[in-house]
């Protein structure tokens, strides 16, 4: 039973994720500004607290921006 209910909550878990990257990539692909390599006005640097990506300016984020 305890597996059952963990295997539920990690597979909805990653659908969220799944939801959540669709939705960034929709959101970049309507504003062209945020596609470009050079924008770094206003992101987080390595190391600092993100929720999203998007806050990065090396655009990867696992609880903090990654580069």
């Amino acid at each position: 039973m305890k597996l059952t209910c963990v295997l539920i909550a990690a597979v909805l878990l990653l659908a969220v994720c799944q939801l959540d990257s669709a939705d960034a990539t929709g959101y970049m692909r309507k504003n062209p500004s945020l596609r470009s390599p050079k924008r770094t006005r206003g992101c987080k640097s390595k190391g600092s607290f993100c929720w999203n990506g998007i806050e990065c300016c090396g655009g990867n984020c696992f609880f903090a921006c990654i580069y």
